[in-house]
């Protein structure tokens, strides 16, 4: 019930596809980050070095990997404001929250 309320207040603010409704199993997926991401692309860390993957969209959300220059993947998903996304990224698949601008996309 609550997590509908949240939903409603989200819709009325402009919010409704920036919210993550992974818990609902009646929610629709965030698809908000799909007009600047692509999710058929893959994306790489250009930095030249490594760069830590978070449990949460932010550097306080606790490491859980790290993305090794030129390593990536597929973004599963991105926050509002489409500075953190989270990819898959490793040989075991592995997904993580990165801040993008560590982050370059390439088609192929």
């Amino acid at each position: 019930m609550i997590l509908r309320v949240l939903i409603a207040i989200a819709a009325l603010a402009g919010l409704a596809g920036c919210v993550d409704l992974s818990d609902d199993p009646d929610a629709e997926p965030n698809t908000v980050w799909q007009n600047t991401y692509s999710p058929d692309v893959p994306y790489y860390n250009v930095t030249g070095a490594a760069v830590a993957a978070y449990g949460s969209p932010s550097a306080q959300g606790g490491v859980v990997g790290t993305v090794t220059a030129n390593d990536g993947g597929f973004i599963r998903n991105c926050n509002a404001t489409l500075d953190w996304c989270e990819i898959s990224f490793g040989r075991l698949g592995e997904t993580g929250w990165v801040d993008m601008r560590a982050f370059g996309g390439r088609a192929s």
